[in-house]
């Protein structure tokens, strides 16, 4: 029957509309959270740069970048068909690269959710001295007020935990940018030959599985992108990972190839329930 130009298109659309969702999402709960904290920072004074791009936005036109690119050449980063079998899959390269750009996405949430957990210790230790001047006498009050004018432990204290927050942020929200830039500056030329082959060794194939996928599903969509200069890199890295794992035949525990297949192979699943489950609308079903 073979495979028509409407099936690729099908799959590409359903694929597309499923990874768009959770785009969206993560752009809105990242507009919401960055406009929450800024206004939340300034009114606590404190002398850091608030002024965070939304690394959501980033993903988002990064992906629209490199999608326009597979485009140009007359193919798409979603679906690939498969003639050998008459069905059409998701494209490994263009699933190598999501993979690569939500790990960057993922390291720069965590960065700012480092600093969101900063800013919220230092409001938390706020509201407490606000707290105990409301519950303290105003007898109390009026010595407390006379004693740190001449003895300033308390703003001290104070001022000693706020620097060392306002430095802890300032360094969260240094390496949120330095991702977020990161990201942006993400090129097919420049790193896809990296995706390719994180995600050939994350699977766990041993050398003659990682030989086909690299003929049969990653060096026709680098030709079509004018890209197959990056084979020998490819190479080079696979090598070296084959080179590590015949170290571990080495080690003390010995494990077989197909045992250390079957340990990623149940890691990975894992993995993949855990993020499902608190992620339900990133679970993009990958079809080979």
């Amino acid at each position: 029957m073979g495979i028509t130009k409407k099936d690729v298109q099908e799959y590409e659309e359903r694929y597309k509309k499923i990874l768009y969702k959770s785009i969206e999402s993560i752009m809105s709960n990242m507009y919401d959270t960055l406009n929450t904290n800024r206004r939340i920072s300034k009114k606590l004074d404190l002398d850091i740069d608030i002024d965070m791009p939304n690394i959501g936005v980033t993903l988002n036109n990064k992906i629209n970048e490199i999608s326009h690119e597979f485009e140009d050449a007359g193919i798409s980063m979603f679906a690939m068909p498969n003639e050998e079998n008459e069905f059409v899959g998701s494209n490994f390269v263009g699933d190598a690269i999501l993979d690569d750009l939500f790990a960057r996405f993922a390291k720069g949430s965590q960065a700012y959710t480092d600093y969101v957990s900063d800013l919220e210790e230092a409001i938390n230790r706020r509201n407490e001295r606000a707290k105990a001047l409301v519950t303290t006498s105003p007898i109390k009050k009026f010595f407390l007020k006379i004693r740190s004018f001449f003895v300033h432990e308390s703003m001290e204290d104070d001022m000693s935990f706020l620097l060392e927050k306002i430095e802890k942020m300032s360094s969260k929200i240094s390496r949120y940018k330095d991702i977020d830039e990161e990201l942006w500056n993400y090129s097919l030329k420049d790193n896809v030959a990296q995706s390719i082959i994180n995600s050939i060794t994350s699977k766990g194939y041993d050398k003659e599985t990682m030989q086909y996928m690299l003929e049969k599903e990653v060096m026709p969509t680098l030709k079509s992108l004018n890209l197959e200069s990056l084979e020998p890199q490819i190479n080079e890295g696979l090598s070296k990972y084959e080179s590590q794992e015949q170290d571990l035949d080495n080690g003390p525990w010995k494990l077989t190839q197909s045992q250390r297949i079957d340990l990623q192979i149940k890691a990975q699943k894992l993995a993949e329930n855990i993020r499902n489950d608190n992620n339900p609308d990133k679970n993009i079903e990958h079809e080979k």
